[in-house]
């Protein structure tokens, strides 16, 4: 893993081994940056030379925003690690989740469609009394 930092005029440089790193990863950790600094990239073989130019004339520690920077990629990376090792293990939750919830669902509706026929069927036995009572 080879990250060499130099500093541009107004801001600062990165050199990363795509190898390394997730191209995915590297976009999403670059994003971040988008606000404060001008991010400018391209691609040399394997490397990937990123050069974050200030946007405004404004004092930054370039240092503390490379090591912020850097520590973005780390995450960023290990992040999707995580996500693609664990992908199978959020479906399946997700799966029995959904499943619980379609059973538990059905049985409530099954009691709701029996109560309203027990009370349908209480309520003709009530209209058919009344309508004998007054045939009689």
């Amino acid at each position: 893993m080879q990250n060499k930092k130099t500093k541009t005029a107004a801001g600062f440089s990165l050199n990363l081994d795509m190898s390394v790193y997730p191209r995915a990863a590297v976009m999403k950790a670059l994003y971040k940056w988008t606000d404060v600094y001008s991010v400018s990239f391209y691609r040399k073989s394997n490397m990937l030379i990123v050069d974050f130019d200030t946007k405004a004339n404004e004092s930054r520690d370039y240092y503390a925003d490379k090591q912020q920077a850097l520590n973005d990629l780390y995450f960023e990376t290990i992040r999707r690690d995580v996500i693609s090792q664990t992908s199978n293990l959020r479906e399946l939750l997700v799966g029995r989740a959904l499943y619980a919830t379609c059973i538990e669902q059905n049985d409530v509706e099954q009691s709701e469609k029996s109560a309203t026929l027990s009370s349908w069927r209480e309520d003709a036995q009530a209209i058919l009394s009344t309508w004998q009572e007054v045939d009689t």
